[in-house]
């Protein structure tokens, strides 16, 4: 009987960290973990279970770590190829390419920076929620004050689990939005450079949103 073969999952945390365990209870495969940062929040970090892995990784180049990989599975790439967590979208695509896993079509920073997600929905011809890239302040609320919207959501573009995402119903709420964010650290461990301003809409009494690995409040 055939050998199971070998699990590789890029940035097995929050619900990405249930994947080794399920695949040894279901498929008796052993896995690989595939971490691409370390300067994500420690309570992210603490869903990693290191316990269901055989082996770990950091990534570094495509090359490299797929000669990491490749050593551990017996001079083979492995089986099966998964990403667990948004952090690890790009290094996950180029490992998929470099083996030939299936990869997503497209470019990786569509599926990671917001703006982008929105342009190709657009170019797509897919309903899409009116947006705008703001590198500073003021072209923030100028593209706000002749959007002829009544609510915006203000973000980073490439953070993740709800991090920086405030409702303003005014120019003014975007502009103080906009201050709070610019240039402040996001989950990823990057600099704010880039946010979305987007149509919103919402009951205010009823959202709140507590974001699960910094513990703030966005409203």
């Amino acid at each position: 009987m055939p050998e199971p073969g070998m699990l590789v999952v890029v940035d097995p945390y929050s619900s990405g960290s249930a994947f080794a365990r399920r695949a040894k209870e279901l498929h008796g495969l052993d896995a690989v973990a595939v971490l691409t940062s370390e300067t994500l929040p420690p309570a992210l970090l603490a869903t990693y279970p290191r316990e269901d892995f055989t082996a770990e990784l950091r990534f570094s180049t495509v090359g490299e770590t797929a000669a990491e990989v490749e050593r551990l599975c017996g001079g083979r790439r492995p089986e099966f190829l998964v990403c667990g967590s948004e952090p690890g979208v790009e290094a996950y695509d180029a490992l998929a390419a470099h083996w030939d896993l299936r990869p997503n079509s497209g470019p990786s920073e569509v599926r990671r920076d917001k703006f982008l997600m929105q342009e190709r929905l657009r170019e797509a011809g897919v309903p899409h929620i009116p947006h705008h890239r703001a590198t500073d302040t003021e072209t923030a609320v100028a593209w706000c004050e002749g959007s002829g919207l009544a609510e915006f959501v203000v973000k980073p573009v490439r953070s993740f689990a709800t991090d920086g995402v405030l409702f303003c119903a005014t120019p003014d709420e975007v502009r103080a939005a906009c201050g709070r964010l610019f240039g402040r650290v996001d989950l990823a461990g990057e600099v704010i450079t880039e946010l979305i301003v987007q149509e919103g809409w919402w009951d205010r009494s009823k959202w709140s949103t507590r974001c699960p690995w910094t513990g703030s409040r966005s409203s």
